[in-house]
């Protein structure tokens, strides 16, 4: 193993975080997962094992955490409230020194300085366990999306393996029991589960959609990407679908006016476009991180439309994001436009467009409809 890999980078309260060699702390951690991923095709787990404890206690990899966790919270504060949450370089360093020195979090410490901790501790076992999985979801991955199996033996033989996405329950012996991972890596999932301590914001939440990919291992071998679930709900027919796509488990009542879905859907979406003023009236936010929207959307869209429309329409996974992609497009043409409009009531008939064809276009024009 080549040790000039391994050699770690000193890092003072005197050193400006702009002017560290990123390129080269990227470069060193993404040789390592590389072993890592290799070690996991090899089937190699004591290799994976030693690879993976000196990746999370190098200088480097707490240096990304940090860098990765503290600019995610600045783009969280910046979208949703509208604030500048600002981390001074001193403070980063601080943090730095905390997890260097491995420092028990205890109760006298804020919440806000044991989040931010736990968060990039989060981030830590992700950078270790990330390249592990994907070497053994890789297979999986490459599989066509095939549409639904009703086959309750299936489920049945499989039910230990789904998770709720709306309840955010992962089961943790299900999870515990694939990781076999290093104790400190299993402890500390185990502790966050049971105190449910997994952001639910994309941009916070690495580590729990990688736990949720990780917990369908097993069902891949069916060579289906849906698994529809029969069940009754509330004393009506309800669906529940397991989307490999996303990694998640939605529950969709039948029965239930879809026009609620898309309201809860597009209000999360305005969210992060405006602010509230003293008057309770929408402004746009001063600030706007396009990027930042755009894959939040994006994933809002996949997480509550896709399995719906996968049975409803039959439509293919490539398309919808495909059209997807086409709808955000104009989004960002209205946002960036000259004459900003104001996205108030914005509804859509998805029973219209399904049964009557309409194109990405007229779709685009009703996801951006104005209504005064």
């Amino acid at each position: 193993m080549n040790k000039n890999i391994y050699q770690s980078f000193f890092f003072n309260n005197k050193s400006s975080w702009k002017l560290l060699p990123w390129k080269k702390i990227d470069t060193r951690i993404l040789l390592i997962q590389q072993k890592i991923f290799k070690a996991s095709k090899e089937c190699n787990k004591s290799k994976i094992h030693r690879i993976q404890n000196y990746l999370l206690n190098s200088n480097e990899a707490k240096l990304t955490a940090i860098n990765k966790i503290v600019n995610s919270i600045s783009h969280y504060y910046d979208i949703q409230n509208n604030e500048n949450y600002y981390f001074s370089d001193k403070d980063k360093y601080t943090i730095f020194k905390f997890i260097l020195s491995n420092t028990i979090i205890t109760d006298k410490i804020s919440y806000r300085i044991r989040f931010i901790i736990e968060k990039i501790r989060e981030y830590l076992i992700y950078l270790c366990i990330n390249p592990e999985w994907k070497a053994k979801n890789e297979p999986l991955l490459k599989k066509k999306i095939y549409l639904l199996s009703n086959k309750k033996r299936l489920i049945n033989h499989n039910k230990k393996h789904l998770i709720s996405f709306y309840s955010k329950t992962i089961l943790i012996s299900t999870i515990t029991d694939k990781l076999q991972s290093l104790p400190y890596i299993s402890i500390s999932i185990q502790y966050w589960i049971k105190n449910k301590f997994f952001s639910s914001y994309p941009c916070l939440s690495f580590l729990s959609f990688l736990l949720k990919t990780i917990s369908l291992v097993g069902l891949e071998w069916y060579n289906l990407n849906l698994i529809k679930v029969k069940s009754n709900y509330k004393s009506n027919n309800a669906s529940n679908f397991c989307d490999y796509y996303n990694t998640s488990l939605i529950q969709i009542n039948n029965i239930v006016n879809y026009n609620v879905i898309i309201k809860q859907l597009f209000l999360a979406i305005k969210r992060m476009i405006y602010v509230k003023d003293n008057l309770k009236r929408n402004r746009f936010k001063n600030h706007l991180n396009l990027s930042i929207i755009i894959k939040t959307a994006i994933w809002q869209l996949q997480t509550i439309y896709l399995a719906y429309i996968s049975v409803i329409n039959k439509i293919s996974i490539e398309q919808y994001l495909d059209l997807i992609n086409k709808l955000l497009s104009i989004l960002i043409f209205k946002i960036q436009g000259l004459s900003i409009y104001e996205i108030n009531n914005i509804q859509i008939d998805l029973h219209k467009f399904f049964y009557k064809k309409k194109t990405s276009f007229e779709l685009s024009f009703l996801l951006l409809k104005i209504n005064r």
